[in-house]
């Protein structure tokens, strides 16, 4: 097993945060955390989650997303 689906969301219209740079610690809306960068988006919102196997490692999850994007331009 290299990954399963565990979760997927769609949602037609919403709105996202989507961190850009390192979390600082800043009280911020009663938070802790507080992004150094982030960008306000909004619109359709697809989010899936999944389950991998721990030998398989977090680092090449990445590296495959990362050379998928790369080969799609």
């Amino acid at each position: 097993m290299i990954s399963v689906i565990q979760n997927y969301e769609v949602i037609d219209y919403g709105q996202y945060v989507l961190p850009l740079g390192k979390p600082v610690e800043k009280e911020y809306r009663e938070h802790g955390l507080y992004l150094s960068k982030f960008e306000d988006l909004e619109g359709k919102i697809i989010r899936i989650q999944y389950l991998i196997a721990p030998e398989e490692g977090i680092f090449k999850v990445y590296k495959n997303y990362t050379l998928a994007l790369e080969n799609a331009n």
